[in-house]
């Protein structure tokens, strides 16, 4: 195991390469990771990602692991003009392998600033996934066209024979505004193959062209979206969802969002498939196929209910291990042990048990 204490080891994992080109290598994070470290200038502020595509079929991976300990990195900013323009995969790791984990790690303000265009694949954490993210969270801003498939913490999260990503116990309050490309999402951009989300959510507020989702811009193939919520405002020329923008296959079981929130009308902006449950207006598990409108009680105190299981036979969100606890008049959030705490206040979750 490689530990990580200041910027310079940080960007020095890009070196560790295999006869391949990908990134190889075992590492934790020591300590917090700041603006005001000495040798923040020239890396944490011009950040080149760490992997990258030069297309679908030709990744140089990241495909080691990180773990954050529970520490963050603070105030990283990545620029268009340092991304080349045949790159697609743009976040702290451009792109991971199928052996990769990155977990217990926090990303904040965290800034990706466009003020040309970006090939896309664009996450603060991760732009193209084939791993597993554990216990992660992200918040920041995106700012101009980061083109298709752009989500607060990933952007393509895809999976396939030999590869099935996860994301699990994460969250992002990453802000996108002002975005004119498709696909985008709060939390990620698509989830889409064999890939997993399970135990997130997104309370960032986004924009885009078509196909924009408080969680996920789309879902396809045989991706699976399992206790997971959305709450940011959604805003899109078509095809939007406060939960999805579009669903061309997959599962979504046990999801919400809240349309006093997200302003959109429904959970799903339009389906190609037939869904077992369409995450309508947080948590309906009876709803079946179309059901765009209506619902019960679009009141946070509902939810709180209902995830407990109140309206249920039995509980449907793990409230006994530590994954979800209970806030009164608040939406569950990730227990401490599971995200590191945050030391930011308003906006963002209080993982603190009160």
């Amino acid at each position: 195991m490689i530990n990580i204490t200041s910027w310079n080891e940080l960007n020095a994992i890009r070196n560790n390469v295999d006869e391949f080109g990908n990134i190889l290598g075992d590492y934790q994070l020591m300590n917090d990771l700041k603006s005001t470290d000495d040798d923040y200038e020239g890396i944490g502020d011009s950040w080149i990602p760490i992997g990258h595509c030069v297309d679908m079929d030709v990744p140089i991976q990241f495909t080691g692991t990180f773990n954050g300990n529970g520490h963050k990195i603070c105030n990283l900013i990545i620029l268009d003009e340092n991304v080349p323009d045949d790159r697609i995969g743009v976040g702290l790791f451009g792109a991971t392998g199928s052996a990769c984990i990155i977990s217990n790690l926090g990303l904040e303000n965290i800034s990706i600033i466009v003020s040309g265009s970006l090939n896309g694949e664009v996450g603060a954490l991760i732009g193209e996934n084939w791993g597993v993210i554990e216990n992660c969270y992200s918040t920041g801003n995106f700012t101009g066209r980061t083109n298709n498939y752009t989500g607060g913490l990933v952007g393509y999260n895809y999976g396939f024979e030999g590869a099935y990503p996860i994301i699990r116990n994460c969250y992002s309050s990453v802000n996108i505004p002002d975005n004119s490309s498709n696909n985008i999402g709060g939390l990620v951009g698509t989830n889409r193959g064999t890939a997993i989300i399970e135990n997130c959510y997104s309370i960032g507020n986004i924009s885009g062209g078509g196909y924009v989702g408080g969680l996920a811009g789309s879902n396809g193939q045989t991706g699976s979206i399992i206790n997971c919520y959305a709450t940011g405002i959604v805003i899109g020329a078509n095809t939007l969802g406060g939960f999805i923008g579009i669903t061309i296959g997959g599962t979504i079981t046990n999801c919400g969002w809240f349309r006093n929130l997200t302003g959109a009308q429904n959970a799903i902006g339009t389906t190609t498939v037939s869904l077992p449950c369409i995450p309508q207006e947080l948590i309906d598990y009876n709803i079946k196929d179309g059901g765009g409108a209506g619902y019960i009680d679009d009141t946070v105190d509902w939810f709180y209910d209902k995830t407990r299981g109140i309206y249920t036979a039995s509980p449907v969100w793990d409230f006994i291990t530590p994954i979800w606890y209970e806030r009164t008049n608040d939406f569950p959030k990730l227990d401490a042990g599971v995200v590191p705490p945050t030391e930011q206040k308003g906006m963002l979750p209080i993982f603190k048990r009160s």
